[in-house]
């Protein structure tokens, strides 16, 4: 069985056992939560804007690693960037996460947030494990962009509330 079919029965079966005030699949009703994604397995978790994401992530099984030097010594979920709902990295978050790689090895993203509940939800954004960041208007990375960087406080009047996609390399 591969890591990452492994990872997604793991996470579900998690999400089975913990009360669904401490952790739940992302979905569009998640609109004022913080969220997980892993790009690559598809697994993902949820909890209100003012819980710790990153503690629920570890609680549920999975080793969420922003550090370069950590992230290359283990197999857990790397992570490449993260959207916050306020400006200054501020506020809900939603993490995206890679199994056992970084940006060096190539892009990743999601062509819609509207999934996830964070469509025209993004102020400001960081990126982690040599990841450069980009957010765009329109879904399928298209429209106005604004990005690639490692990290912005604030996307400014052009792109505050407005991103509908989302991108790293």
């Amino acid at each position: 069985m591969s890591a990452r079919r492994l990872l997604a029965i793991v996470l579900f079966l998690v999400a089975l056992v913990l009360p669904s005030t401490v952790a739940e699949p992302a979905s569009a009703a998640d609109t004022l939560r913080s969220c997980w994604l892993s790009v690559d397995s598809g697994a993902s978790l949820c909890v209100a804007a003012a819980e710790d994401l990153v503690d629920a992530v570890e609680v549920a099984g999975v080793d969420l690693l922003f550090d370069n030097a950590a992230a290359r010594a283990t197999d857990g979920e790397i992570a490449l960037s993260t959207l916050y709902s306020d400006t200054g990295f501020g506020g809900a978050k939603l993490i995206m996460s890679a199994s056992g790689s970084d940006c060096s090895t190539g892009a990743y993203g999601y062509t819609s947030l509207s999934p996830y509940g964070w469509d025209n939800r993004a102020q400001s954004f960081k990126s982690s494990n040599r990841c450069t960041t980009v957010v765009f208007k329109n879904t399928n990375y298209g429209g106005t962009q604004y990005g690639y960087y490692s990290s912005s406080s604030n996307l400014g009047t052009a792109m505050n509330n407005q991103a509908s996609s989302w991108r790293v390399q």
